[in-house]
This record gives structure tokens, C-alpha cells and sequence, in this order.
């Protein structure tokens, strides 16, 4: 896996929806900005939605979602969290997690399955030796 080129923090775009602070804006540019350099293919769009719910009685009351184009392929994650701040956190790991699933997959269809080595068949095997890296 490559690291794409480096995404510039303004050119995500955040919407904030309720009581959310303005600096919240500019953390959120930058982690998921950072995050995006994970990338295997190109990001061609990324959106984040940070919203903030007045009931009292919820107990993580800040939702945030990305989403991003990766070179055509829609990539998405969520996260719940009592602040603003961690909402962010949780939302940064929760995208590199999906990042690194993807990126997984492309190198499975690639051919370079972690833990898999395909090597030509024999009479005794049928191709792959298990536990190889």
C-alpha cells in the first residue's frame, strides 16, 4: 500500500448541525485530513457532518459521519460520543479502521492476501499455503 497524495485540511468540507464549537471545525479538517493520507487510491471528495442534539437524556448527545469518494468508491464512518472533541476521535479511528479494511481488500483482489501465498499446484496441494506472510 501507497499513501496517496496529502489531502489539504480546507479542502474538507464539515457541516455542523446544533451547538458545536467553532474550533471543532478546524480539528476535524485536520484528523480526518490525516487519516485520509491511508488511502490506497485516490480521495476525490470527503464530507464530514458533526451534529450536536439538545435532549438531555442522551448519553453520547454528538454524532459525526464521513464520508469520502475514493477514487469512485464510497467509503463511510460513524460515531457517537458525549463531546465534540471525542466525537472527532472516535470518528478518526473509526475511518482509518475502514481505510485499512479497504485497502485489505484491494490487495486481496490484487493477490497479496496478508497471511496467503499462492504458489503453483501440485498433485499434493491445491495452491495455497496457509499461514505464509
Amino acid at each position: 500500500m501507497r499513501p496517496t497524495d496529502p489531502i489539504a485540511p480546507a479542502a474538507v468540507r464539515v457541516t455542523v448541525i446544533g451547538d458545536v464549537p467553532e474550533t471543532i471545525v478546524d480539528y476535524a479538517r485536520d484528523k480526518i485530513a490525516r487519516a485520509s493520507r491511508l488511502a490506497g487510491e485516490p480521495v476525490l471528495d470527503i464530507r464530514v457532518r458533526i451534529t450536536a442534539h439538545r435532549d438531555p437524556a442522551v448519553p453520547e448527545p454528538v454524532t459525526a459521519q464521513v464520508n469520502l469518494d475514493l477514487n469512485g468508491r464510497p467509503v463511510r464512518a460513524r460515531a457517537q460520543a458525549p463531546t465534540a472533541r471525542e466525537v472527532v476521535d472516535r470518528l478518526d479511528a473509526r475511518l482509518r479502521n475502514q481505510l485499512a479494511r479497504v485497502n485489505r481488500g484491494w490487495e486481496a483482489r490484487r493477490g497479496r492476501s496478508p497471511g496467503i501465498r499462492r504458489t503453483p499446484a501440485t498433485p499434493a496441494t491445491d495452491g495455497i499455503v496457509h499461514g505464509a506472510g
